[in-house]
């Protein structure tokens, strides 16, 4: 016969007890049992595939006790055709447990590899489930065989897709068995006593499936690879629940810790340390005492308690230890309420501190730099605008400035005036005394210009003996007053110490609105030569057009 599905037939079957019956039982309270307990752990690694994994041996166990119990052949055929489902999970699980386990792992991968790695195994429990219309994972030459141990028991014609199967399972199978290894030596020295007990464990399903295929030797008559999964799942939950590695640390730590240079300290809720890796051990200086609080941690603990306390709900800053600069990054193990503790990474920062250090540098001496070359350059634009020998502002200046307080007075309606001021018979003081003493002339009456004006008011050298004063503020009227008051200080100063008073001749021009310098100046220099006309020693105001407005004589003078 080619067996295919027939739940009817089960239903008609007279069943019998079979003598492994109470042994069955008692595993697949077991198993229960061990899926309830990791499903109701605190979350660790891997702990969804485990449960499924539990689940999926409960199934096959419970599948193959039945159909043991079955006295028909087609109702045998249904409930091993039926056991395939749970027979191709297992060895998947298995791996995907233990690779989980091993990095940490609690996120559910993506679909697309998730569907990749299952496609084998889903393909062939469809090809199982469908073997009645195809007969190529068992084949029509399957009978019921004679009775063994008391029962009768299938005698299964083997086709190409039950030596696929296997092979496929046998792939897993070997994957897990790599995992395990590779757990065992990833370990620290501290956590590989467990490992070697889950190597031979993961043998004792292999073994079982090879001495039922290869040697035909069975377990209470029927196929023992489920009871070696069963076996192998059981021994694995005790050995956990003893070395308690699901409590706090998952094995990831062992992987994170062989890899990362930086220093790592696993603390615990009360924030115990409970295990450090070896950059943390060297950092520590070699003393290495698990489970005393981080406060005594010998490797600056006293440092990295106080930091964290200081720090609240914000991250942790840096600190320094063993002449290093640290900054600490805090990980969360198991997400809340589950937390089960903290992962306390150490990264070296000092190469990035130094470099900081170095740029800092590199921009203060760039600012310095920077602070010189502006301060050459204030001088230079000092000097640009300066007359050197009496230090008053030159043309240039008067310019700039006229645009400052030209823009102020339109903006206030205030008015501003221009005095154009030339010293009297410059020329014969300099064919009488000398360049020199007209050049002391120059910077005294500079200065007494300066003293016997306003703070706001500004005074320029144009050029020779000719000055220039503008004053904000003030109406031609009072700026001839100024003038008259500055006069009269001059005529009793004796400049350079001159047997004589020099006197000045000034040509005074109020701004108009919307004037320019050019014609102000323009205005102010035909008063001065209005004045100088008239005998010098005198101002001369010129009216808005040009013309004289009046004029103020405080002595005369011949013309140069």
């Amino acid at each position: 016969m080619t067996p295919a599905l027939d739940l009817q037939a089960c239903l008609a079957d007279g069943w019998q007890s079979t003598p492994d019956m109470p042994w069955r039982g008692v595993i697949v309270a077991a198993l229960m049992m061990v899926g309830a307990w990791a499903a109701t752990r605190r979350s660790f690694p891997g702990q969804h595939a485990f449960v499924a994994l539990a689940l999926a041996m409960l199934g096959w166990i419970s599948f193959s006790a039945l159909e043991q119990a079955a006295t028909t052949a087609p109702c045998k055929a249904t409930l091993a055709l039926l056991a395939w489902p749970a027979i191709l999970a297992v060895p998947p699980l298995w791996a995907l447990f233990l690779h989980q386990y091993l990095q940490g792992e609690r996120r559910v991968a993506a679909l697309a590899p998730r569907v990749l790695l299952a496609l084998p195994s889903l393909l062939l429990i469809a090809a199982a489930l469908s073997n009645g219309q195809h007969g190529l994972l068992y084949g029509p030459d399957t009978v019921l065989g004679p009775p063994r141990a008391g029962l009768p028991r299938m005698v299964w014609d083997y086709g190409p897709l039950f030596y696929l199967a296997v092979a496929v399972n046998y792939a897993f199978v070997m994957l897990a068995l790599a995992l395990s290894l590779r757990g065992w030596r990833d370990a620290g020295a501290d956590r590989r006593a467990p490992w070697p007990a889950f190597v031979a464990m993961m043998l004792v399903p292999l073994a079982a499936n090879i001495a039922y295929l290869g040697f035909d030797l069975r377990a209470w008559g029927s196929d023992p690879t489920s009871l070696g999964f069963a076996a192998a799942a059981l021994g694995f939950a005790l050995l956990i629940r003893a070395e308690r590695l699901f409590d706090v640390v998952p094995l990831a730590c062992t992987i994170l810790f062989n890899e990362l240079p930086d220093p790592v300290l696993v603390l615990d809720d009360e924030r115990r340390v409970i295990d450090a890796n070896r950059a943390a051990v060297q950092l520590a200086g070699g003393q290495v005492t698990l489970g005393r609080p981080l406060a005594q941690w010998p490797g600056g603990g006293a440092a990295l308690a106080a930091l964290l306390d200081g720090a609240g709900g914000e991250r942790p800053g840096e600190l320094a230890l063993g002449g290093r600069h640290w900054a600490l990054r805090l990980r969360e193990v198991g997400a809340s309420p589950r937390r089960v503790g903290v992962l306390l990474q150490l990264q070296d920062v000092t190469p990035l501190r130094q470099a900081h250090a170095q740029v800092v540098q590199r921009l203060a001496a760039r600012d310095a730099e920077l602070g010189e070359a502006a301060l050459r350059q204030a001088r230079l634009r000092e000097q640009a605008l300066s007359d050197p020998l009496t230090g008053l502002g030159n043309r240039r200046a008067l310019q700039e400035r006229f645009a400052e307080e030209a823009a102020h007075a339109a903006a206030n309606g205030q008015p501003l005036t221009l005095v154009l001021a030339d010293l009297d018979h410059f020329k014969r003081i300099n064919d009488t005394h000398g360049h020199a003493a007209g050049d002391a002339v120059l910077r005294d009456v500079g200065r007494l210009l300066r003293q016997g004006l306003r703070a706001s008011d500004a005074v320029f050298r144009l050029g020779g003996e000719e000055f220039a004063l503008l004053l904000p503020g003030a109406d031609a009227g009072q700026a001839a007053r100024r003038v008259q008051a500055v006069r009269e200080a001059l005529a009793g100063a004796a400049p350079a110490r001159l047997a004589h008073a020099v006197t000045f001749s000034a040509g005074i021009a109020q701004l108009t609105a919307g004037g320019t310098l050019e014609p102000l100046m323009a205005r102010a220099d035909r008063a001065l030569y209005e004045a100088k006309a008239g005998g010098r020693d005198r101002s001369v105001v010129a009216g808005p057009d040009g013309s004289d407005g009046f004029g103020g004589v405080s002595g005369h003078g011949a013309v140069d």
